[in-house]
């Protein structure tokens, strides 16, 4: 599923000619990457939409119903609901009637203690577009809180359009919150975590990123993931800087700060700007972070390995992270 949903962000807008919607493709497409690939992606959604418990009888009574006869999406979604008695119009309006993908991530996140043993969360998330102009509105969206390594709590809210702001009462004081922890929700990212309890290499497979960890004290989660779509500005610092279009990273973290040696992996999924690097303008490359999504982009220290596979630090901070390139740099 996580290797298709690479592929699908990645790939099926430019074998489809564009970013296409399913329910609406031209007939030139019907065999392409969206219908096929992007198709799963949204079946694994709505999986998850409806919950497990009703999806596989609903989806056995809709082949039944239809067995050795024509079938419509319309005729799909009416039996699905009639079945699981749910609205799934503004699921189908979406993720069949609309192109690209949303991405979602938690601008904010704000705990308050009501007595010793329980606390109040208020988490807002923000929806941002890829290759779509309406947003998505009524998606089920699994929050992990963290209490420690052996409980992750799970609660799930719905999304309200652009912005989702949702409180939660709980019995600890949650470490820290994040979407999705189980990769039910497919939007434009992947992501991937682990607990880190042993010094050594730990790879983030579909994230090009991996972090050798070298002294571990105490455990402590570390959680990758990368948005593909555009950080927004791309030019920085009265456009000195150009920032990487396609995908820039989000770390998390229980330590605040990790000493490892962390690699940003150059890929050929940059845009089009950083493929036409020479060998000497790749000596420009940079790397940028920001520690919250609306805080300013700096320049931090960053090595360009031998191979020019990647970009190393020797320190890792929860926040954001992307390539750049020195606009002034002359390759002679």
């Amino acid at each position: 599923v996580r290797y298709n949903h690479l592929i699908v962000l990645n790939f099926a807008h430019k074998d489809d000619n564009g970013y296409k919607a399913l329910g609406t493709i031209s007939h030139d497409y019907t065999y392409g990457s969206t219908i096929y690939k992007k198709g799963a992606d949204v079946v694994h959604n709505l999986r998850y939409q409806i919950g497990d418990s009703l999806f596989w009888p609903a989806v056995r009574n809709y082949l039944n119903e239809f067995a050795w006869k024509n079938a419509t999406i319309n005729d799909l979604r009416k039996s699905l609901e009639q079945y699981t008695n749910m609205n799934l119009k503004n699921f189908f309006d979406y993720w069949i009637y609309t192109p690209g993908f949303p991405l979602f991530y938690i601008d904010t996140f704000f705990v308050k203690k009501i007595d010793p043993n329980h606390y109040k969360a208020i988490v807002r998330i923000n929806q941002r577009l890829i290759g779509s102009d309406q947003y998505l509105v009524g998606q089920r969206l699994p929050l992990a809180f963290i209490k420690d390594k052996n409980n992750i709590i799970v609660r799930e809210t719905f999304s309200q359009g652009r912005q989702t702001v949702d409180t939660f009462l709980l019995d600890f004081d949650p470490l820290l919150v994040f979407i999705d922890p189980y990769n039910y929700l497919l939007d434009a990212s992947t992501d991937e975590y682990y607990w880190v309890d042993t010094a050594g290499t730990y790879i983030y497979d579909y994230e090009l990123f991996e972090a050798n960890i070298k002294h571990v004290s105490s455990p402590f989660f570390l959680r990758v993931k990368t948005n593909w779509i555009s950080p927004q500005n791309v030019l920085i610092k009265d456009n000195r800087y150009l920032l990487n279009s396609t995908y820039y990273w989000t770390i998390m973290s229980t330590k605040k700060n990790i000493h490892a040696e962390a690699r940003f992996y150059l890929s050929s999924l940059m845009d089009i700007n950083f493929k036409r690097l020479n060998e000497k303008q790749l000596q420009g490359l940079k790397i940028f972070y920001r520690s919250k999504p609306h805080s300013n982009w700096k320049l931090i220290e960053a090595q360009l390995s031998p191979d020019y596979q990647y970009l190393e630090i020797d320190h890792i901070m929860p926040g954001d992270y992307i390539i750049g390139f020195d606009r002034t740099f002359s390759a002679n």
